[in-house]
Formats: C-alpha cells, structure tokens, sequence
C-alpha cells in the first residue's frame, strides 16, 4: 500500500508539472513573449504586419507584440507607404518615430549648400596641472575641453562642434563638447578608417579596416555593425538624428533612414537614373531636401514640399 501511495503522488507531481509547464508555456507564447512598440507620427495612420492591421487614430500609437524583428508597412492617406522593420525586445518599450512623405523623387539642381565645415582637435601639454589637455585646433587661448594623463596621438581624434571620439590604442574616449565630458569605451577602434557625428553628438557611423559593414556606436555607447555594406554605401546623419544612405546594388541605387533606437531599415526612394554612387550628402536642416553630386552633376532628392 505504501509503495503504491508513493506511486500515485509521484504521478500527481508529474503530471502537476506538466500542467505547470503547459500553462508556463502558454502564458509565455500569449502573454510574456512580448514587447511593446510605440509608434510616434501624424494621425491617423495604419499599420500592416504579416498577421494584423491597425488603425492609430492617437500618437503614440501603442502595440504589443511578440519579441523579434517585426516587419510593417505604414501608410497614411495622401502620402508614401512606408515599409520597414523594427526590433521588439522583450519586456522593453520601443519609440519608433515615422515621418510621413510625399513621393520623393529627384532634380537636377544648381542651388547647392555648403557642407557643415569640420571642427579639427588637438591634444597638448598643460604646463599648469601638468596633464594633457583637448583643445580645438587653432584656438589662441588654448581653452582645454578635458584632461588626459597621457598625450593622445591627434591623427586619432574624429571630431564635431558637439562631440569626439578619441582612440588611444584598445580604448575610446568619447567626448561631449558642450558639456565637457567624457566616457571611456572599452571598445578597439585601432582599425578605424572613417566616421561621421550625428547632429546631436550621441551617435558616430563609422568603417573599419577588418569589417565590411558600417557600424554605430550609439547613444548608449554600444557598437554593431549595421546591414550597409561600406563598399556598396555611402552615408550621413540627417536633421533628427537618423542615418541616411544611399546603396548601390546592380543597376539601382536605393535612398533609405536607418533608425539607431528602433535598429530599423526604411527604404524611401529607388532610382536607376544615377551612374554610380554621390560622393557625399548633404541634408538640409528641415529635411525636406538631401543634396549630393554624381561626377560634376549637382541633384536634390526632394521628401518635402515647401
């Protein structure tokens, strides 16, 4: 009797168990598998993914979905679908703002801004405290922004009027001009070729020698390689701090916004008409206009209407 009244709690454990589990993974896959995303741009606006549809007639518009990369098609009335992806991460909220635009398309130009002039850095003695000091090349007063122990080599220093990255070997130093400070990255850059400053000072896209990939370090001091193959793309940081770039993939070249908070892709424009890839971009502050040149011709790629 004993051994079979063993017997018995041991099946009412184990099919306990299995209850527990089978509810454990229920409430996983509806209910705790999830994040949400928030959606921030001019009402009303719908969006489309592989299973629903969803009117948001409020911004932000919330959504809760299941962890991962979700793709979406965005639309509004009057204005260019846009269709995109973003990162849902578990327990987390994302805001994924979206800004809605007319068809874009391009012409030949002969009004053309300058580009934002570069802002050069140097590292030098400070005969007072001793230490190294960064200074913005040129100034006569020497004005020191941060201290350092060491001199820093200054062929080393990607610089803006807001911020600069600094590589002393296997570290980085990231500087914030305005308010003068800096974090350490305990990240190697020692490969670095190019990079470029978002307006804000918080994010640096950047190649390096030993990837084929454009990478980010971003707001929160973390580095990844984007999707943007570097010998296929050419980049810049438009006005609200997004990247913008141009690909070239067989007889097309493909305009789009990456979005450093969502880790989103959104394709806006495609074009045969372009011969190879601009040299450089330079966006207007309002966004309504990117301006690049192909050899000697100058063009707009117009997103807004005046």
């Amino acid at each position: 009797m004993e051994r079979e009244r063993k017997r018995t709690i041991a099946l009412a454990v184990v099919i306990g168990l299995a209850i527990l589990g089978a509810f454990f993974i229920f409430l996983w896959g509806i209910y705790l598998n999830r994040g949400t995303v928030n959606i921030i741009a001019t009402p009303p606006f719908k969006v489309v993914t592989a299973e629903d549809e969803y009117l948001c007639d409020i911004s932000p518009c919330e959504l809760v979905w299941k962890r991962g990369v979700k793709d979406l098609i965005i639309s509004k009335s009057g204005f260019q679908d846009i269709s995109t992806s973003v990162n849902v991460k578990l327990w987390g909220t994302v805001d994924f703002e979206i800004k809605f635009m007319i068809d874009p398309y391009i012409e030949t130009t002969e009004a053309f801004p300058e580009a934002d002039p570069k802002v050069f850095y140097e590292i030098m003695l400070d005969e007072q405290t001793n230490s190294y000091k960064l200074v913005i090349a040129g100034d006569d007063e020497q004005r020191p922004i941060v201290y350092f122990l060491n001199r820093i080599p200054d062929n080393n220093i990607f610089g803006s009027e807001n911020a600069a990255l600094i590589i002393d070997d296997d570290i980085a130093y990231k500087i914030d001009i305005q308010n003068a400070e800096r974090d350490r990255i305990n990240e190697d850059f020692s490969t670095i070729e190019d990079g470029v400053w978002s307006n804000d000072g918080e994010k640096f896209a950047y190649t390096t020698s030993d990837s084929s990939y454009v990478q980010v370090l971003d707001q929160f001091n973390d580095t990844y390689e984007t999707e943007l193959l570097k010998e296929d793309t050419v980049y810049t940081w438009n006005y609200d701090n997004d990247l913008f770039y141009i690909t070239s993939q067989e007889n097309s070249h493909n305009f789009g916004i990456f979005n450093p908070e969502a880790e989103a892709y959104m394709g806006i424009f495609s074009s045969s008409e372009l011969t190879q890839l601009p040299s450089s971009l330079i966006p207007t502050n309002n966004g309504s206009r990117i301006y690049f040149k192909v050899g000697d011709e100058k063009f707009a790629l117009i997103l807004e209407k005046f």
